[in-house]
């Protein structure tokens, strides 16, 4: 790598491995494999890295987040193409977290500007929520993904559940 390793995580089936370095740069190597694949043309500081844990054709998702956007990763079949990226923008501010539901493509972010948001299959703003007035530091999913926690900047901890009447978490 060129730069010192922000940031390093597994996809959860074992295969690929991904590294954020301070040049604003993720590497991408599949496991025993030796040149990882570079992905680079973030706008500053990578902050998080989320595998999804189901794949969405080829490889898991990668999601990267990068001050207010988050960069969405796909694995294109044959491996000279490389992944495929696409950017969702709606944060506020600096996101300070994000991760995949599990065992599905909804994907949540939260961010300094205090709103938790989620993505519809990783591309769809598909809700919204306010939380609290001086931003959010994390999130975690419940391993069933029926509960959504996320932290806030002065201690607070918003549990949110899946609803069954409407649609989305409240």
């Amino acid at each position: 790598m060129a730069a010192a390793c922000t940031g390093i995580t597994w996809s959860h089936n074992g295969e690929y491995l991904a590294a954020s370095c301070l040049d604003n740069t993720v590497l991408v190597w599949r496991w025993q494999e030796e040149i990882p694949w570079r992905m680079s043309g973030f706008g500053g500081k990578i902050r998080r890295l989320a595998w999804s844990n189901i794949t969405s054709g080829i490889a898991p998702l990668l999601a990267v987040a990068c001050l207010e956007e988050i960069i969405v990763w796909k694995k294109e079949k044959n491996d000279e193409e490389g992944w495929l990226s696409w950017g969702l923008i709606a944060q506020e501010d600096i996101i300070t977290d994000l991760g995949f539901q599990p065992n599905s493509l909804l994907l949540g972010s939260v961010g300094e500007d205090g709103q938790l948001l989620l993505w519809k299959k990783a591309k769809q703003l598909s809700q919204r929520l306010e939380g609290v007035s001086a931003g959010f530091s994390s999130l975690a999913w419940h391993p069933l993904g029926l509960k959504l926690a996320a932290g806030g900047q002065n201690g607070e901890l918003l549990i949110l559940a899946k609803s069954y009447r409407g649609r989305g978490f409240g």
